[in-house]
């Protein structure tokens, strides 16, 4: 792959985004809340989803 592929400066955009976004304590934070949220509300479901399962 060349250096100025689509993909590598993709990937090269990216890592920038996330290690600006994670030096940043509060986006950090906000990004960490709304992923354990959506883990759990995922994992309510599943297991809710699992039960009907079980019954019927």
């Amino acid at each position: 792959m060349s250096p100025d592929s689509p993909l590598i400066n993709l990937h090269k955009y990216l890592f920038g985004f996330f290690f600006t976004f994670f030096s940043h304590p509060f986006l950090s934070l906000l990004f960490h809340f709304i992923y354990y949220t959506f883990v759990a509300f995922f994992s309510v479901k599943i297991s809710s989803i699992e039960k009907v399962l079980i019954v019927s």
